[in-house]
């Protein structure tokens, strides 16, 4: 079986400094082409934040690096900053986003500039954000709010500190029923989602799986210098009729 460049949709080649790999985006399936076809749209449309939805592993990471370094999004050559809320503790979420002063915390031996102050006029892409803590919430919405502002942990004479960048937030949570149970903030929510994108599971667009397979399968074999295997018809059906399989995007 060969490569079909067809099956690429979507290709971003690496881009100055803050860009350093190649972003794809493989598959064939109509909803994976309305997702792509959404991507310049949203990428143009800089000034306002992104809510992208979706089940782990289903590419919303790479779909917030396709729309960040898309050539018409004029924040395309600033920084692109990642946290994913549910990675870390959530009251180093706070830390991480707003930053703190010297003497903040416990630990906090020196100033250290937050995601929202660092990324200047970048894409700050909060990963899992239903995993966010309420009153970290109630922060970052003042933050995003038009002329809203924040300071740093431990800041009580410091000037206000003005975002100037773009929001993309992710989650695999159903966040209409995270605000109905009082877990998320629902002004918060209703500031992020004023771009939507919803991405189904793998699982919902098998057709996508064989040509990601072939995408791996050539990325691999090309970078160790090995000749490209024939895979087996039945293998590519028996792992389409398994019902649990996974995502995979690459960023390779």
């Amino acid at each position: 079986m060969l490569q079909n460049q067809d099956n690429i949709l979507l290709k971003i080649e690496p881009h100055g400094k803050e860009q350093t790999v190649t972003i794809y985006l493989v598959g064939k399936s109509k909803p994976l082409r309305e997702i792509v076809s959404l991507i310049p749209l949203v990428a143009e449309v800089s000034s306002s934040p992104v809510l992208i939805t979706g089940p782990s592993g289903s590419g919303k990471e790479i779909i917030a690096k396709a729309i960040h370094y898309d050539f018409r999004n004029p924040r395309r050559n600033n920084a692109f900053h990642h946290l994913n809320c549910a990675a870390i503790p959530g009251e180093l979420v706070e830390s991480e986003l707003f930053g703190y002063e010297r003497g903040a915390f416990t630990g906090a031996n020196y100033k250290k500039a937050g995601l929202l102050e660092s990324v200047r006029e970048g894409t700050l892409f909060l990963d899992e954000i239903g995993d966010m803590l309420p009153y970290t919430q109630a922060k970052l919405l003042a933050a995003l709010q038009k002329g809203g502002h924040f300071k740093r942990l431990g800041s009580s004479n410091g000037d206000p500190i003005h975002f100037k960048g773009r929001v993309i937030a992710a989650t695999n949570h159903d966040l209409d029923e995270l605000v109905s149970k009082g877990r998320f903030n629902e002004a918060l929510y209703h500031r992020l989602n004023a771009l939507r994108m919803e991405v189904p599971a793998l699982k919902e667009r098998t057709e996508d799986i064989e040509p990601l397979i072939l995408h791996y399968l050539h990325l691999g074999c090309e970078e160790q210098e090995r000749v490209v295997p024939v895979i087996d018809g039945g293998v590519i059906d028996l792992l389409k009729s398994h019902r649990v399989f996974v995502s995979v995007w690459s960023a390779a």
